[in-house]
């Protein structure tokens, strides 16, 4: 439960939310997952899991989707890489992308419709089989 209501407060606190039962008012107001935020080491917040195996045998777990509001600019994960995202991330706005995620500064600097779109096919496309 503790690792429950750490996520609500830095959900809160950055206005950010991926879940409907989140009241606060977020880049995806309304919710897209479904599942409550949960805390994935001191900074990320994320919605669901996921399991990993590469190549060379290592493996883990992570979020589906998720959030890290850092110091310059919120770090988002899950969102890119699928199918469509490409043709979404040339209207989201003003953002930055390195290898499994994205930077953005502001959300005024961005289109939030967008961003939900964003967040609702990365969700799906991270489904299990």
């Amino acid at each position: 439960m503790r690792v429950v209501v750490r996520a609500a407060c830095a959900m809160a606190e950055h206005g950010w939310s991926f879940a409907d039962d989140d009241p606060s008012v977020g880049a995806t107001r309304g919710g897209v997952t479904g599942v409550p935020a949960v805390m994935w080491g001191p900074s990320i917040v994320g919605y669901g899991e996921l399991h990993y195996v590469y190549e060379s045998g290592r493996e883990g777990d992570m979020p589906r989707v998720g959030f890290s509001p850092r110091g310059a600019s919120t770090s988002l994960y899950g969102l890119f890489g699928h199918p469509g995202t490409d043709e979404l991330l040339a209207q989201l706005g003003k953002h930055r992308r390195a290898v499994s995620c994205l930077y953005v500064n502001k959300l005024a600097e961005v289109d939030l419709c967008v961003l939900r779109e964003l967040v609702t096919l990365g969700w799906a496309a991270s489904a299990a089989p």
